[in-house]
């Protein structure tokens, strides 16, 4: 982990890369959510 704080770039790209996998993983909960009360209506 400590490799990646003297200059910025890695860091940034490994919290991007979190916060897109973060993203995706709402994005299928929204998207299972929205299906399951299509069903149920």
């Amino acid at each position: 982990m400590e490799g990646g704080l003297a200059d910025g770039e890695p860091d940034r790209t490994l919290v991007l890369k979190e916060g897109r996998k973060i993203f995706l993983k709402i994005k299928m909960n929204l998207h299972f959510l929205c299906q399951r009360a299509s069903l149920n209506l």
